[in-house]
């Protein structure tokens, strides 16, 4: 979560598309557990690709 004053700077989309970055040059997937990250991914969908939908289901259908 980051601080409300700062918000509207594009700090946290820097970070997430940093991250997400980073998993796509090692070929890593993800699980977005964070909701804006999640958000995020539903704006850009180039980088729904790294997304574990195996896992991301099966940790859906536990809860």
């Amino acid at each position: 979560m980051t601080d409300p004053a700062q918000g509207g700077h594009g700090y946290a989309s820097t970070l997430v598309r940093a991250a997400l970055d980073d998993a796509q040059s090692h070929q890593t997937l993800i699980v977005p557990l964070c909701p804006y990250v999640a958000d995020w991914i539903e704006r850009h969908p180039d980088y729904a690709d790294l997304i574990d939908m195996d896992l991301l289901a099966r940790m859906e259908s536990r809860s």
